[in-house]
């Protein structure tokens, strides 16, 4: 997640209680716990949603340092003029060519993930997480350890947790849909069971079950309890 703010900065809560703000924005990791933002008064600003190849393309280091971490986008060289810029522009299609010319220029020279890495990644997303890495890695011819090393260094993950993660974007998606016999929808998602499911959308989203089938009252919930 990338995030161009030329408001009232976002602070950003993470599982801990801790709280991190950073003026003009900040660039956030892949991470599998949930956070809350907040601002006072009103918010202005542009959010990119990375793919992780185009977040590991944007940081141009082992995104392993940068899981989990919500840091300032000067550490990447955008200063705060940059934000500055986007205020006073007159329109917001200008705005957006601000930022896609400079996505362009950092993406031009950029690296990328290994070939063995993103064939991973790409067979993961494409079964909504649900594989077995160490079938992975054999189809590989690698080991499992290596492919876990490799891919959690360049992706600031391990494959299994990036899996789980897959699976519980789809968990969420049917639980927004309105779903509601939780028992039947773990069985279909590959859950061990009902007790299962709700324990992995607890970890990943710090909300029960039936509290993503309603986010919003969840979030006006939470939203009382700052």
């Amino acid at each position: 997640m990338l995030i161009f703010e030329f408001g009232p900065p976002l602070s950003v809560f993470d599982a801990t209680g801790a709280t991190a703000t950073h003026h003009g924005g900040f660039f956030a990791g892949l991470d599998d716990r949930a956070t809350l933002t907040q601002f006072t008064r009103e918010q202005a600003g542009i959010q990119v949603a990375l793919t992780p190849f185009g977040a590991a393309a944007f940081v141009a280091q082992p995104m392993q340092t940068l899981a989990r971490q919500v840091v300032g986008l000067e550490a990447f060289g955008i200063r705060r003029s940059f934000t500055e810029q986007l205020a006073e522009a007159a329109t917001w299609c200008e705005r957006f060519d601000c930022v896609r010319a400079l996505l362009d220029d950092r993406f031009s020279n950029a690296v990328g993930m290994s070939n063995v890495v993103r064939w991973t990644m790409e067979r993961t997303d494409a079964a909504s997480g649900h594989v077995r890495i160490s079938e992975l890695s054999e189809e590989l011819g690698y080991s499992r350890k290596h492919l876990h090393e490799r891919f959690t260094r360049e992706v600031g993950l391990s494959p299994k947790r990036y899996a789980e993660l897959k699976r519980f974007e789809q968990l969420s998606t049917r639980l927004r849909s309105g779903v509601g016999d939780l028992a039947t929808l773990a069985v279909s998602l590959g859950y061990s069971d009902q007790s299962h499911l709700s324990r992995e959308a607890k970890r990943f989203s710090g909300m029960t079950a039936t509290a993503m089938q309603s986010p919003n009252d969840a979030l006006a919930a939470a939203i009382r309890a700052l």
